[in-house]
């Protein structure tokens, strides 16, 4: 599979659409074959998808996505794993190993972090 991480330094960037810089990754066979980083200067979380499409990717690994933009990698057929927040290498090997599940397009997952802690036992606002 042919895996695109947005970073941030080295880190896997905290949101989809942020970051200029790629980290595109051959894994197959439970190992990494090959990596390289490029630039992407597209700001526009449609126009990357659309970039993506275009290096050949079939899978991206990201921090925080949008519903709608998770859908529209789907539609495209790249397969997202959302939330990942450590070392791009580190995912990269935990995707190689398997360790690492994908999003349902229509059920992204459940918020983790400090907004998932302040919310959690109260009410919805009015």
């Amino acid at each position: 599979m042919k895996v695109v991480i947005p970073l941030f330094g080295s880190r896997v960037a905290p949101r989809f659409d942020c970051g200029t810089e790629l980290l595109i990754a051959q894994v197959q066979d439970g190992g990494i074959k090959g990596a390289e980083q490029v630039t992407d200067g597209e700001g526009n979380p449609l126009q990357r998808v659309a970039r993506l499409r275009e290096l050949g990717a079939d899978t991206v690994v990201c921090g925080a996505v949008t519903g709608f933009v998770l859908r529209h990698l789907a539609a495209n057929g790249i397969r997202v794993f959302p939330w990942v927040f450590c070392e791009a290498s580190e995912a990269l090997e935990a995707l190689a190993s398997g360790r690492l599940l994908a999003a349902s397009p229509l059920q992204p997952g459940k918020r983790r972090g400090c907004c998932a802690r302040r919310h959690r036992g109260r009410a919805s606002p009015r």
